[in-house]
């Protein structure tokens, strides 16, 4: 008979939790996809509407002054694409079977649940490689899943969702790739594969390019210094492996890869020479007078027409950045239907993950010899987180800094690296407690009852009111039941009223 601190960390490394906290995720994003009728916030309208557009044809480029697209924006000339291009045809099949549009998103919601449910488990695989105990992986996935920001993405239409198994199963490979680099072998076939994978995840989403620079600058070194130590010679190696396989592998291992380059230079290429930039703004491409439907614009151009003054010291930006953050991690939010009414975070579970995040973020200063030493692929995790986060700040600075405005500051950009980030602060934790059981299993159970204050799809369902959902009976009586049956359970259901509102 063990300690109850035995039992909980015993039930936490089980692949039973695992599968209890997939669970928990589906029904909590199933509840959102049920509840919030169309469109949600995240553009859920732009998205489902040009995969409406794509149904019209077979091929994934729009004309430049596409009539189907152009109130969109310059959609024509957008290299995140790829996700609208390929829900068009799931997309195909139940327009065909119902015109009803309510019918036709919650399908394709949950489509999009099931794209971030397999990209949780693409994250426990690629975390269980770092030898970390599968209590704290799937600790870490639990409260990931409870924070509120999760639930409302995957249980609606958006290319994020689609981002999530992308980059998890990118870097799986460069893992893959890497370990077989340091038993003096050259996976080329993997290489390509890699490429291919990460060149049409930059087509999923921009916003992946900074996680491919990171994985090719890793690949880089990790193959220069197994050239140095096991005295790889990688031209030796290329020519060998050529001439070692049959053109039927060659040509499963070319294809793809051409067909990716040709996708990505068809618009990044040809954007950095007709336009010079990767992604141009709607001005670029179409005239003032069509790009007036693209809200992105026209709250740019009316910020360059009266900019603003701006504390340019990038110390205060970046707690202010940290904190929106944060905001914009815990909140909920209306939908178009209700006209995305932005409702900040509850008091308890936002407080407290900022204080836990706060001195997570310090102790592994404190510990980080230990952390990378002790667990294999931390460098390679940390790297990246840094790397994407970093783009990601300097790219919300720079806008400040030009505009005097805080655009764009959304939590479920960080998504693809807040799991990770969240097992790197729990590793610090663990250095902290040593072998003291009980404070571990007391801090999982504190943060538990914690995230109870709101997490998941609770801050949705306390805030939420009847023009959020479907205007449909079942609908509106179930998410009032549950309000009734949540409400007495939250300690404070008045939302924070701090500055840092989602904009």
């Amino acid at each position: 008979m063990g300690t109850w601190q035995t039992k909980i960390l015993k039930i936490l490394r089980s692949p039973q939790f695992f599968a209890a906290v997939l669970l928990l995720f589906f029904i909590e994003s199933a509840w959102i996809a049920f509840s919030a009728a169309y469109p949600m916030v995240f553009d859920e309208n732009v998205h489902f509407s040009i995969i409406q557009a794509y149904a019209h044809q077979w091929g994934p480029f729009f004309p430049a002054h596409s009539t189907m697209v152009e109130p969109f924006g310059a959609v024509a000339r957008d290299p995140s694409f790829l996700y609208r291009w390929l829900m068009s045809f799931p997309y195909r099949l139940v327009a065909h079977v119902t015109s009803d549009q309510m019918v036709q998103v919650i399908d394709l919601r949950f489509i999009n649940i099931f794209m971030f449910g397999g990209g949780l488990v693409l994250f426990r695989r690629l975390l269980l490689k770092t030898k970390v105990s599968p209590a704290i992986i799937n600790a870490s996935l639990l409260f990931f899943v409870l924070m509120p920001v999760v639930p409302l993405l995957a249980g609606q239409i958006n290319y994020d969702n689609l981002l999530m198994p992308v980059t998890a199963a990118a870097l799986l490979f460069t893992l893959s790739v890497v370990e077989q680099f340091k038993q003096g072998k050259l996976p080329v076939a993997r290489i390509a594969w890699l490429l291919t994978l990460c060149l049409l995840g930059s087509l999923v989403q921009v916003e992946f390019l900074p996680i491919f620079a990171a994985i090719i600058i890793f690949i880089a070194w990790q193959l220069q210094r197994s050239a140095y130590i096991k005295e790889l010679r990688v031209k030796e190696s290329l020519v060998q492996g050529w001439h070692s396989s049959g053109w039927g592998r060659k040509l499963a291992v070319l294809l793809p890869v051409i067909l990716a380059f040709y996708l990505c230079f068809e618009l990044f290429g040809v954007n950095l020479v007709r336009y010079h930039t990767l992604t141009p703004s709607c001005g670029q491409v179409l005239t003032a007078r069509a790009c007036q439907g693209d809200a992105n614009w026209v709250r740019t151009q009316a910020a360059l027409a009266h900019p603003a003054a701006a504390n340019s010291s990038p110390f205060i930006f970046a707690a202010s950045w940290t904190y929106r953050m944060f905001i914009a991690l815990f909140f909920t939010n209306s939908g178009g239907q209700a006209n995305y009414l932005s409702i900040n975070p509850l008091p308890l579970i936002f407080m407290g993950a900022l204080a836990v995040f706060g001195l997570g973020v310090l102790l592994f200063v404190r510990y980080r010899q230990a952390i990378f030493k002790g667990y294999s692929h931390m460098g390679f995790l940390v790297w990246v987180t840094f790397v994407y986060s970093a783009v990601l700040w300097l790219h919300n600075y720079h806008d400040y800094t030009r505009f005097g405005q805080k655009f764009a500051i959304q939590g479920r950009y960080l998504l693809p690296v807040a799991l990770l980030a969240m097992v790197m602060l729990a590793l610090a934790f663990k250095q902290l407690f040593g072998h003291r059981l009980h404070l571990k299993a007391g801090l999982v159970i504190g943060v538990f009852v914690l995230f109870l204050q709101g997490g998941g799809a609770l801050t949705y369902i306390v805030d939420s009111h009847q023009n959020w959902y479907w205007q449909n009976r079942a609908v509106v009586r179930l998410n009032q039941l549950a309000q009734q049956v949540v409400k007495p359970l939250i300690l404070v259901r008045t939302p924070l009223k701090s500055f840092g509102r989602l904009d």
